[in-house]
C-alpha cells in the first residue's frame, strides 16, 4: 500500500509529491523530510512504477521525486506518459552525479533537477525548494524546468545517475528514429538513419519536441546493483 505523508496541522492545501521509492527506510526518511521542508505539500509514496502511476492520477503531484539507485525499468515511458498527464510537474531525480559541467550548463533549464547520493538535508531541501518555492522570472530567463520540456539530454542524464543499460529510442517531427545505448549509464553507442556514434548522438540531442521510449531494457532491479550502502539516509 502507498504511503501518505499528509501536510502540517493548520494548512489547507491539495498541492502533493510523489514519490518514488522502492525502500522502506529510505523512503520514511525522505518523507519525513519533506514534512519538514515542504509542509503544505502532501507526499504520497510509491513503490513501483504501476502504483506511481496510478497515484499520479489521483493526486495531480506538482514534483516527482525519483531514486534511480537501482534503475528502473521503463523509467523513459513513465516519464512521458506523466509529461502527458502533469506538464508542469517538476522532477527531482536522487542518484549517482552528472558531470560537472553539463550541470552548470543547464542551470535551472533543464526538465530534471538531480541531486547526488550521499546528500546532505540541506542540498535536498535547497532542491525541493527550487522545484517548489516561489519563481522570480526576468524578460530575458527562460521558464523553471518541468516535464513539459523533457527532451534527450534529460533522458541520457537520468539515465546515467542511474547506472543503467539500457536503449532509448528517440522519435522527433521530421526525422527518423534514432537510438541511444547506455552501458552502465555511458553512452555507447548512438545511430540515426545517416549517422552512427558520436555525430549521430549530437544530432539526437538537438531534436525538439522530441519524444522517447524504452525499447529495450537490459538491467534488472535488485539489492546487487545498487549503491545502497553510500546511502546517508
Amino acid at each position: 500500500m502507498p504511503a501518505f505523508h499528509q501536510p502540517s496541522a493548520g494548512t489547507a492545501s491539495h498541492r502533493s509529491i510523489l514519490l518514488l521509492e522502492e525502500y522502506e527506510a529510505l523512503a520514511a526518511a525522505v518523507g519525513a523530510a519533506l514534512k519538514k521542508f515542504a509542509p503544505q505539500h502532501a507526499t504520497v509514496i510509491a513503490r513501483s512504477l504501476a502504483q506511481a502511476e496510478i497515484l499520479g492520477a489521483k493526486i495531480c503531484p506538482e514534483l516527482f521525486i525519483i531514486d534511480v539507485d537501482p534503475p528502473w525499468a521503463g523509467l523513459t515511458d513513465f516519464l512521458e506518459k506523466m509529461r502527458n498527464a502533469h506538464p508542469d510537474a517538476g522532477v527531482l531525480v536522487i542518484g549517482g552525479a552528472i558531470p560537472a559541467a553539463i550541470a552548470v550548463e543547464r542551470g535551472s533549464f533543464g526538465a530534471v533537477k538531480f541531486i547526488e547520493k550521499p546528500f546532505e538535508l540541506a542540498t535536498f531541501e535547497a532542491a525541493v525548494q527550487a522545484l517548489l518555492g516561489p519563481w522570480r522570472e526576468s524578460k530575458s530567463a527562460s521558464p523553471r524546468g518541468s516535464l513539459r520540456t523533457l527532451n534527450p539530454i534529460d533522458v541520457v542524464l537520468l539515465h546515467y545517475a542511474a547506472g543503467a543499460n539500457v536503449i532509448v529510442d528517440v522519435h522527433a517531427s521530421g526525422e527518423q528514429p534514432g537510438e541511444i545505448h547506455l552501458t552502465g549509464g555511458q553512452v555507447s553507442h548512438a545511430e540515426t538513419e545517416k549517422l552512427t556514434g558520436a555525430e549521430a548522438l549530437r544530432e539526437i540531442l538537438t531534436w525538439s519536441e522530441a519524444r522517447m521510449n524504452e525499447r529495450q531494457q537490459l538491467f534488472r532491479r535488485g539489492r546487487q546493483f545498487s549503491r545502497i550502502g553510500q546511502r546517508r539516509y
